[in-house]
Formats: C-alpha cells, structure tokens, sequence
C-alpha cells in the first residue's frame, strides 16, 4: 500500500497528472456526438489489427498447413507492413477528433489512477501547473546566440 501511495505522489508531481487534477478533467467531450469522419477512422483503424498480427497467425497456419513456408515467410512481413500503413491512414481519416478524444481519456485515467492510487484528499496541487497553457505565449523566448568561443567548429578564423 505505501509503495501504491508513493508512485501516485510522484505520478501525482508531473505537470500534465497535476493539471489534469487540478481541472478535475472528465469525460465531457464523450457527451457530443462524434464525426461521422471519426467513425470512419476507427471502422478503418479496426480493420488495422485485424491485419496485424492474427493476418500473420493466420498465413503461418496456411504455410503450415499447405507445406509451403513462403507464404509465411514472405506474407506475414508484407501483410504487417500493408497494416501499417492502413493504421496510419486511419489516422489521418479520423483527424483531430480522434486526439482530442484520446486526449480526454488520457487525463481523465490519470486523474483517476493517481487519485485511486493516493486517495481523492490529499494529492498536492501546484496551481502553477494547473493555469499553465501548454502555448503560453505571453512570456518571450530568449533567443540563444552562439558563443564562438563554444562554438562545435571552433568560430570565426
């Protein structure tokens, strides 16, 4: 039990756990209905791992079953990569949507993983965590100059 208490302070001290807590994030955004492009997008990222690893499973057994080992030596790589590359078109299908879900679900897992983990009461906020934007622009980036002197090549000649 302390082992869980201390993982889920420290889980608790990173800066996307401790924003998610102090937001109380939820699941609000699963309460409109979704893309009919989202629902494309997961249809076809399904359709992924499907031809993942069971394709692969599935083309060893027919090698083995017809005697012929090419066909899972060569298909099951092929057959992999081509799911790939279909996982990554489901992505692109589903676009932003599909972030901003998983987003969502992340924190809000991770809001309840640390709370389950310390207890609802007690997890420390830092409020500076919680009203920072991840773009915050408001503060200028210092620009680096190159110190010639630490320059990789040695400066100026």
């Amino acid at each position: 039990m302390r082992f869980l208490r201390k993982t889920g302070l420290w889980l608790a001290r990173r800066a996307w756990i401790n924003r998610a807590i102090a937001e109380n994030a939820d699941l609000e955004v699963f309460k409109h209905r979704p893309s009919a492009r989202l629902f494309i997008g997961l249809g076809v990222l399904a359709l992924s791992m499907l031809l993942g690893w069971p394709a692969v499973a599935a083309l060893g057994a027919i090698g083995i079953y017809l005697e012929k080992p090419l066909i899972a030596l060569v298909g099951g790589p092929v057959i992999y990569g081509i799911s790939w590359v279909i996982y990554g078109l489901a992505f692109l299908i589903a676009g932003k949507d599909l972030l901003k879900y998983a987003k969502a679900l992340n924190r809000w897992t991770a809001r309840k993983l640390v709370q389950a983990m310390v207890g609802d009461h007690s997890i420390p906020v830092n409020e500076t965590n919680a009203k920072v934007d991840e773009k915050d622009e408001s503060k200028p980036i210092p620009e680096k100059t190159p110190d010639k002197a630490s320059s990789p090549i040695g400066g100026d000649k």
